[in-house]
């Protein structure tokens, strides 16, 4: 009786495995990669305006994914609010992207934009499609996209006054 409910046991274990390698659905963004056209998405902003990453269409554009408790988000923010008020005119543009389901609502997010005097527009990833179809495991992390809608880069962790001059650069 005992090896037939071992076997019993194997079997349904091989069958569950076969199962959940088969018939899972496959993620919307398995291989989102360098090179690739951006994924456009639709987000609101804190004032619940409609935003769309293809408004960005002909600009270099860097989506920042961020939260407001994540210390290296708050140490990279000073440097994209400045290098943004200092490149803006040269066709480049932020879109920051807050990962709100990690949030205790919006009212961080406002504080945040307000204390770092954030110029460039901040949308809420309420529901976490966006960074989903991104691949987002960790925060911050930047997608650098063309002025094609091509993604150039993605660095994962802060990205400093120095990578951010560079890697615009490179998009020229």
């Amino acid at each position: 009786m005992k090896k037939w409910l071992g076997v019993a046991l194997v079997a349904l274990l091989i069958g569950v495995t076969i199962y959940t390698t088969w018939m899972k659905e496959p993620s919307v963004a398995e291989g989102i990669k360098i090179g690739d056209k951006a994924p456009d998405f639709e987000l609101r902003t804190l004032e619940g305006d409609v935003v769309n990453l293809s408004d960005y269409e002909g600009k270099r554009v860097l989506v920042n994914f961020w939260a407001t408790w994540c210390p290296p988000c708050i140490k990279e923010t000073p440097d994209m609010v400045a290098y943004y008020k200092a490149h803006q005119k040269e066709g480049i543009e932020i879109l920051s992207v807050n990962l709100t389901s990690t949030e205790t609502g919006s009212a961080p997010v406002e504080a945040f934009v307000e204390k770092y005097e954030m110029p460039f527009k901040t949308v809420l990833d309420a529901m976490d499609e966006v960074s989903k179809v991104y691949q987002i495991a960790a925060v911050p992390t930047s997608y650098f996209i063309d002025a094609d809608g091509i993604i150039h880069k993605k660095v994962e962790g802060g990205v400093s006054s120095a990578q951010l001059q560079q890697i615009f650069n490179e998009m020229r």
